[in-house]
């Protein structure tokens, strides 16, 4: 069913509107192209298009694109959730997973015209946007928060998103989500060990990290192939000022291309492997898989007392058990 954005109002005159696989082919020539290959005047002299149509085009897309929200860009229920710790136990061995969590910076092509833009300035860029990505095992996304600056640290940008907040309406018991050293433990998040200031870090947590690390190259593989499909994120040309609109206009975009690498995930579209800029990627390293068995701790919950490094060091003690000794 055509999005209604797409349809002539009914009693205005005028051309009909251009057809809808056009407008879609400007929106993809502007999120697919990094750089001034983006900007207006390339899409007027592709397309031969008038001045503002192309804006007026995007708009229109987007606007459809995300309305399609619902059916593509959703948490996992509770069925799903099982299925994914399921299939995740089984490849890499890591129980009550359903999720990995990662932040990542979005590179603003221009310093924004506000009070607040050196907040924008980023760890690895002059200015940027930081969304946090919480993706599964098969690189899809299941829930990103987008707008904070790129000052942002990934942890302050997950305190704020519905995981955190409402973890009761996101996980079944002994569920939980990981992420890398950024992120505070509870029993909702396992993150890595942190290494001491002038400290070496044990054989265990090294061997704990190594595990991790297994199951977080797919949450960078999934940012690493979102950036290579939608180039124009590596750096958005659009100003930022201090109306809240011009982040809004943003950050809708950020939710279209989302729906879309979605959409593509559940369609199969084969990824090119030649996207991934290894350059956002953590220190990562390739571990040995191995299958997760049922009747221990890790089957019972954490009561509310309880630390909040409770779950990581239950699956520290279970991966010294079956994984570690004797390695």
């Amino acid at each position: 069913m055509p999005h209604s954005v797409f349809k002539q109002l009914e009693g205005k005159n005028g051309r009909p509107q251009t057809p809808v696989v056009n407008q879609l082919m400007v929106f993809l020539k502007h999120i697919g192209t990094e750089g001034s290959g983006a900007n207006g005047p390339n899409q007027r002299n592709t397309f031969e298009i008038g001045k503002g149509t192309s804006g007026i085009f995007c708009r229109r897309v987007i606007k459809a694109i995300c309305s399609l929200r619902d059916r593509f860009l959703f948490w996992p229920n509770e069925q799903e959730r099982k299925v994914l710790e399921h299939l995740t136990c089984e490849e890499f061995g890591f129980p009550h997973c359903v999720g990995i969590a990662d932040g990542t910076l979005f590179p603003l092509a221009f310093e924004p015209d506000s009070e607040d833009a050196p907040d924008c300035s980023g760890r690895k860029h002059g200015y940027s946007l930081t969304v946090m990505i919480i993706c599964d095992l098969n690189k899809k996304i299941r829930y990103h928060l987008a707008g904070h600056p790129g000052s942002a640290h990934d942890n302050r940008v997950y305190d704020a998103t519905s995981l955190k907040k409402k973890p009761g309406e996101h996980f079944s018991p002994m569920q939980h989500i990981i992420g890398d050293s950024a992120f505070a433990n509870s029993p909702f998040m396992v993150s890595a060990f942190k290494k001491g200031a002038n400290q070496d870090m044990s054989y265990e947590h090294e061997q704990f990290n190594h595990k991790l690390s297994t199951l977080r190259i797919r949450s960078e593989h999934c940012i690493g192939i979102l950036k290579g499909r939608f180039p124009w994120r590596r750096g958005i040309r659009m100003k930022v000022n201090e109306k809240s609109s011009s982040i809004r206009r943003i950050v809708r975009l950020i939710d279209a291309t989302i729906i879309l690498h979605n959409i593509l995930i559940e369609f199969g579209k084969e990824e090119n492997r030649a996207w991934i800029d290894e350059k956002d990627f953590s220190d990562l390293a390739d571990g040995e898989r191995a299958p997760y068995e049922d009747g221990d701790e890790l089957n019972s919950t954490i009561p509310g007392w309880a630390p909040k490094d409770e779950r990581r060091q239950q699956l520290l003690r279970y991966f010294k058990e079956r994984f570690f000794m004797g390695v």
